[in-house]
């Protein structure tokens, strides 16, 4: 069976990512830019646009910051104005923010999350929500605003605990354990350690 141009360009982009998840990374940027080619042949925009974050995310996984922000720029330009306030632009804002922030650019960063988190609430993501506060706490407490470092990962706890999602959940109470500590709160530290230590342990014995 033939595929068309366009099928084809998503079956590239299918087969990048699942070489992005084994870390091939050589042979997942050369198949990510024969996808973008076809869509951008195709002028579907949207598509291309998440290939470019796709892109950028590989980048930021080889430690290419710079890259990796130049391509999620790129994939906000292809994805707006057509599809604003969807929840590609909430992914690529995040992604955008957390490259910021990782280059030393905090307070860009930090506007690009603010903007991910307002979008995925309105969407009613509130996973997606948790997500860009965790990674609003990680900023906030490198920039030493350590009360919306805390306010931020509280929240995210919150919709985390609703979920059932004890992963992030651990991370997540240790964090808090380190802001409390950083304050000199050390009994409210100790407390969120110790729930760090029994949902690590829950995680464990649910395999």
């Amino acid at each position: 069976i033939r595929l068309s141009p366009h099928s084809q360009a998503i079956a590239l982009r299918c087969q990048a990512l699942l070489e992005l998840l084994l870390e091939d990374y050589d042979r997942s940027q050369a198949d990510f830019l024969r996808s973008l080619a076809l869509f951008d042949q195709a002028g579907d925009d949207f598509n291309a646009s998440r290939v470019l974050n796709d892109i950028g995310t590989l980048h930021q996984a080889r430690g290419e910051l710079k890259q990796a922000v130049e391509r999620y720029r790129q994939a906000l330009a292809r994805l707006l104005p057509g599809w604003a306030g969807q929840t590609e632009e909430a992914m690529m804002r995040n992604n955008l923010g957390l490259a910021l922030a990782s280059l030393g650019d905090d307070r860009a960063g930090a506007a690009e999350l603010e903007q991910a988190r307002a979008l995925y609430d309105q969407l009613g993501q509130p996973q997606g929500v948790a997500r860009a506060q965790i990674n609003l706490g990680q900023v906030y407490r490198r920039r030493g605003d350590l009360a919306l470092a805390s306010a931020a990962y509280e929240q995210a706890l919150q919709v985390l605990a609703s979920f059932g999602d004890l992963r992030p959940v651990v991370d997540t109470l240790n964090s808090l354990g380190l802001l409390a500590r950083q304050q000199g709160q050390l009994d409210q530290a100790i407390e969120y350690y110790t729930q760090s230590l029994a949902t690590a342990q829950q995680v464990q014995d649910l395999g």
